[in-house]
């Protein structure tokens, strides 16, 4: 459940995108990592004491949240206003090439910054048990994570139903024509949706930094994997599909890796990811929640 929260968090990065412009936009996995990588830096360099107690490092790492989101934010809203709007006339091939070439640029930046080698932080979160069912501890590191996901859905779900911003991306994404005659800046409104995934990217890359301990270059690759994958399962113009969807990869994933005598082992965690996806397509193509398109 813990990975699953993580994995909506990226996953959702990807529905706004899709719904807003239509484009699967591959590159968020990367802005997710990116996250992840400036939070571990920033902890590291604040000089967070893993040694004190939780409370005390709290302040500093909600500012590091801050920091981490504007940043992801405002990377993920430049992606837009660089790559995708230019080619909004475009055929969605053009578009779906630039994302790979935008991924390929990000993929050696943060090879770069990292001199490809593992960053580390302190371990920041507590790891005692909260509660045992059946001989499994459930720990405080992984309730803090959840608990702040389910934190970060719920304010997602207030900006977008009960702000103006949020009625403003909602009409963009049901009516962009029929938005633009009431008067929204359709273009803007994409870049706002844009920034507000990139933004959900860098909360998951911090929660997933703490959690972890430990962010190398080369996760970012399988995480955007999986992400895609939750979304395609929930139906990809469905938020809470991708919820939906990230929680069932993440159970999944946690199937395979914890039972010993009746699961295939860690080494097929993607291949029975991935199959589960192939068998749901086959009896229902649009997803979970998806909506089933209308011909004619």
């Amino acid at each position: 459940i813990t990975n699953g929260a993580i994995y909506a968090l990226i996953a959702l990065g990807f529905t706004f995108p899709y719904t807003s412009i239509g484009l699967v936009n591959l590159p968020h996995g990367y802005v997710f990592i990116t996250g992840a990588v400036l939070s571990a830096t920033l902890l590291s360099t604040a000089g967070v004491d893993e040694s004190a107690s939780f409370a005390r490092n709290v302040p500093a790492m909600l500012v590091v949240l801050l920091i981490v989101m504007g940043a992801c934010g405002l990377l993920s809203a430049v992606i837009e206003i660089v790559a995708y709007r230019p080619l909004s006339n475009a055929p969605r091939l053009s578009r779906l090439v630039t994302s790979i070439g935008i991924l390929f640029i990000l993929n050696n930046i943060i090879i770069i910054w990292t001199g490809s080698k593992p960053v580390a932080l302190p371990d920041l979160l507590p790891r005692g048990d909260v509660f045992s069912v059946m001989g499994v501890a459930y720990t405080w590191d992984k309730l803090i994570v959840l608990l702040s996901m389910a934190l970060v859905l719920a304010s997602l779900y207030l900006v977008l139903e009960q702000t103006r911003l949020g009625t403003s991306i909602r009409a963009a994404i049901q009516d962009s024509v029929g938005a633009q005659l009431v008067g929204v800046n359709v273009a803007r409104t994409v870049t706002l949706a844009f920034f507000l995934a990139g933004a959900l990217a860098g909360a998951g890359g911090q929660l997933y930094a703490l959690y972890f301990t430990n962010v190398s270059w080369d996760q970012a690759l399988r995480l955007t994997l999986i992400a895609f994958t939750a979304v395609v399962l929930g139906g990809i113009e469905s938020l809470v599909g991708a919820v939906i969807g990230a929680m069932i990869i993440g159970i999944t994933e946690s199937f395979v890796n914890g039972f010993e005598w009746y699961s295939p082992g860690s080494n097929w965690t993607e291949s029975v990811v991935l199959s589960v996806l192939i068998i749901l397509l086959v009896f229902r193509p649009q997803g979970l929640l998806g909506e089933e398109p209308q011909l004619g």
